[in-house]
């Protein structure tokens, strides 16, 4: 099988999939969990700690709509070394559309692993399952 996920303006292919699985989030949600989380851990040693899901590499703050997205984006990933041993995760929310839509985070289990057993995708754009002929099975998101 075959799972075809859009990026901005382009669409990418992940081929020798074994299984697909999909669970629905709320980017909001996410966010807020992902903020309970960082609250209760013990507090970083540099008294110029800035968390990068709300301040870039310059430590300027990020837009609301970008912390959102990467915070919910940290929080679904957070404990996905429990899929298996070489796990890659992928960020594809487009966080103009942060606040209306749902995110979807597919998690896709190859058949080979050649490079990885298992990619995580979280996107808000549009995927979908094909077979191997290239029909599609499935929409994703």
């Amino acid at each position: 099988m075959i799972v075809k996920y859009e990026e901005g303006l382009h669409w990418h292919y992940v081929d020798n999939v074994k299984e697909v699985e999909t669970q629905i989030l709320d980017p909001r949600y996410e966010a807020k969990k992902y903020d309970e989380m960082v609250s209760n851990q013990p507090e970083p040693h540099s008294p110029n700690y800035k968390d990068p899901a709300e301040y870039d590499g310059n430590g300027e703050k990020l837009p609301e709509r970008i912390a959102t997205s990467n915070k919910a984006f940290l929080f679904a990933t957070y404990d996905i070394d429990d899929l298996g041993c070489n796990v890659s995760s992928k960020n594809l929310i487009e966080t103009n559309n942060i606040d209306n839509l749902l995110l979807i985070m597919i998690i896709i289990r190859l058949e080979d692993r050649k490079d990885f057993d298992v990619i995580v995708l979280v996107t808000n754009q549009q995927a979908y399952l094909m077979n191997d002929k290239g029909q599609t099975i499935e929409r994703l998101s």
